[in-house]
This record gives C-alpha cells, structure tokens and sequence, in this order.
C-alpha cells in the first residue's frame, strides 16, 4: 500500500539536545501526558517535575496523576498553577 505523501515546508527545533521536526502536521498532546514529554513540553527536568512533586508544589489531582504504568502530568493544571501560583 503506498502511503500519501505531502510537500510541507519543515524547520527544525531543539529544546535539551532534541530535535524535532515541524511540518504540516501539528499533534496536539493529550490533556495528561508523561513525565518524558513534560519535560519538553515545560522546558523542566525530569529533577525538577519529581521534586515539585516530593515537595508539595504540585497537588495529586491537579498537576499530576499517579496510574499503574506511572505518573502523569496534567497539563491544564500545571498551566493554572503557573499563572496562579497555587496548588
């Protein structure tokens, strides 16, 4: 099966030593997302996500979310606890 292919101009960005390509495809992420894309996403370590999370910074149930396979970032709540800072 031949895949379509599209002509779309792409740049390149690099945030901590990864690259990532921009085309003419735009993925929105989900409203939780791990800690791993977090950290690309914030600009944060993998450090400093934990240790708001040890200190009490972030509050399970707004900034983040522990499941089976982990924790989970929630987005909207880090937003809100950027602009408000509250928990």
């Amino acid at each position: 099966m031949n895949m379509p292919t599209v002509d779309a101009p792409t740049t390149t960005r690099t945030h901590r030593g990864v690259t990532v390509a921009v085309g003419g495809i735009q993925v929105t992420p989900a409203g939780v997302v791990k800690i791993e894309l977090a950290e690309a996403m914030f600009g944060l370590t993998r450090k400093a996500i934990e240790g708001k999370i040890h200190r009490g910074d972030w509050v399970e149930g707004r900034q983040y979310h522990r499941a089976p396979d982990g924790i989970w970032i929630d987005v909207k709540g880090v937003e809100r606890w950027v602009v408000t800072g509250k928990a």
